[in-house]
């Protein structure tokens, strides 16, 4: 099936991104500055090396799969 190529790692990466979003609205209050940048930092790289592992590689994989038999 070529319109279903994402699983259970884009479901972990979009939960990851969620989180990340609400430590982003709300952390800076409950936290810190300090925190609360170390927060937007790792966190944008975590949910950034997820995205491309389990969102962007597989999608350009299956463009060039082409119809199975």
């Amino acid at each position: 099936m070529k319109g279903r190529v994402l699983g259970t790692g884009a479901a972990i990466t979009g939960l990851l991104a969620v989180i990340y979003g609400f430590g982003v609205a709300f952390g800076g209050g409950l936290w810190g500055p300090t925190v609360a940048t170390l927060w937007l930092s790792a966190g944008a790289a975590i949910v950034g090396v997820l995205f491309v592992l389990f969102i962007l590689i597989p999608w350009i994989r299956s463009l060039g799969a082409g119809p199975k038999p």
